[in-house]
């Protein structure tokens, strides 16, 4: 009897134990303990300091203008804070701003990237890395070898964005580029998970502002097809970006070919123009683009001398000789009013018994009032009474000088820009023709490049 009770006593000990070690606690449970633990403390800290991160506030959030406009889903009296700061703004801050049509509009400064808002109690929201990206062109046309900041507008961590190009011949530094070669590229940006692409073209032809006068003469068929091809692409470029059919557009273009092609065009006294003998390309050239290659001899409608292009030698009736083949004052003027998206027909420079360019806005004699007046725009035109007639188109304004951009005979000799200074112009160039009815828009305009 003892023997079975004692039997019976150890195998409820066994029992029990192996009851222990069913139920003991294994070491991934105590784990999981302490991150529960964890992720209450920082809940707790969170429900301390007033913010939530279930309730998303924020409808929409542009940036335009330096500017923010957080569009908020409730319309209440709420107030919104960014700041690049770790601490929590305090309610009293004097940087809130107070939304309106449930609307928050502020001012971007620098970095800062974390956005709070509040109601009149407490904090009730916040979103650190408030991350944007806008891909302001998808075309650029960037000078030859010279670095170029990207179109875009970015706020938040640059790790974020990755950049990479189809091209040896693109460098890249940050958010710069860099093209070494003439052609077109790509370059792709990935940013918040969405992939973007921006075309670059550049030219050997097309560089950064160079110097006003004493530019070497254009050679004779010095420019490829394919460079031409290029430099016409982005000159109608160009002039698209600050504005086609604008006052902006012919000033881009005089700009262009005065600024932006490293190589004069020569002063050529014209054979001909297409309102009297037909003659086209000889002296001036009545089309868009640059007339640089014998590709654009399927342009010329009628040759008498010619065709030949820019910088290549050809008879010029006028004077009985070779010249090299380049622009007249008025042929310039034209070509310039022409690829700014305006056609002004096949006229002179001005003061004739017939319409001339003179004719086309409203002219003025130029006088100290006048220049005081600052009605005297980029843009507009400048006459003198030179060779029986000159004119020239006004494409920079500073506080004491004009810059003239003409095709002159004498002096640099040429497609040129002449600084004038605002009190020697009534001697210059007496008269001036206010182009405003005639562009009727501006565009994209600055008085400087």
């Amino acid at each position: 009897m003892k023997k079975k009770r004692k039997i019976q006593r150890n195998y409820k000990v066994r029992k029990n134990i192996r009851k222990r070690k069913k139920y003991k606690f294994k070491p991934p449970f105590y784990i999981l303990v302490i991150i529960l633990v964890i992720i209450s403390i920082i809940i707790l800290n969170d429900l301390k300091n007033n913010i939530f991160f279930k309730i998303n506030y924020v409808k929409s959030i542009t940036f335009n203008n330096n500017e923010f406009k957080i569009l908020l889903k409730r319309n209440n009296d709420y107030s919104c804070i960014i700041t690049s700061d770790d601490k929590i703004p305090e309610l009293n801050d004097k940087n809130w701003v107070k939304s309106e049509n449930n609307i928050c509009t502020i001012k971007y400064t620098n970095d800062y990237n974390k956005l709070y808002i509040k109601n009149n109690e407490k904090i009730i929201y916040k979103d650190y890395y408030l991350n944007y990206f806008k891909l302001n062109k998808e075309k650029i046309y960037i000078p030859y070898n010279t670095e170029y900041e990207l179109p875009i507008t970015y706020i938040g961590n640059l790790n974020n964005i990755k950049i990479t190009t189809d091209s040896e011949y693109i460098s890249l530094n940050n958010l710069k580029v860099k093209p070494t070669k003439s052609g077109k590229y790509t370059i792709k940006i990935k940013a918040l998970k969405e992939e973007y692409s921006i075309e670059v073209t550049t030219s050997k032809y097309y560089v950064d502002t160079t110097k006003l006068t004493g530019k070497k003469a254009l050679a004779c068929n010095l420019v490829s097809k394919e460079e031409n091809n290029l430099l016409d692409e982005i000159l109608k470029g160009k002039i698209n970006e600050v504005g086609y059919k604008t006052r902006a557009g012919v000033v881009e273009a005089a700009r262009f070919l005065t600024l932006h092609f490293p190589y004069k065009i020569e002063y050529f006294y014209e054979n001909g123009r297409l309102g009297t003998n037909g003659i086209d390309g000889e002296g001036r050239y009545y089309h868009k683009g640059l007339y640089l290659n014998s590709s654009k001899y399927s342009t010329i409608s009628k040759s008498k001398n010619g065709p030949k292009v820019w910088g290549c030698s050809l008879y010029s009736t006028p004077v009985k000789h070779n010249d090299n083949n380049g622009l007249d004052c008025s042929g310039f003027v034209s070509w310039a009013l022409l690829n700014g998206g305006f056609n002004p027909g096949d006229l002179g420079a001005g003061f004739t018994s017939t319409k001339n360019l003179t004719d086309l806005g409203n002219l003025k004699k130029i006088t100290k009032s006048l220049i005081e007046s600052n009605k005297i725009k980029a843009g507009d035109l400048v006459h003198n009474y030179e060779a029986t007639g000159h004119i020239g188109i006004i494409i920079g304004i500073d506080k004491y000088n004009y810059y003239v951009a003409q095709a002159i005979w004498y002096d640099d000799n040429g497609v040129t820009v002449t600084k004038v200074s605002k009190s020697y112009m009534p001697t210059k160039f007496p008269h001036v023709v206010l182009m405003d009815d005639y562009y009727k828009k501006d565009g994209n305009y600055t008085e400087m490049w």
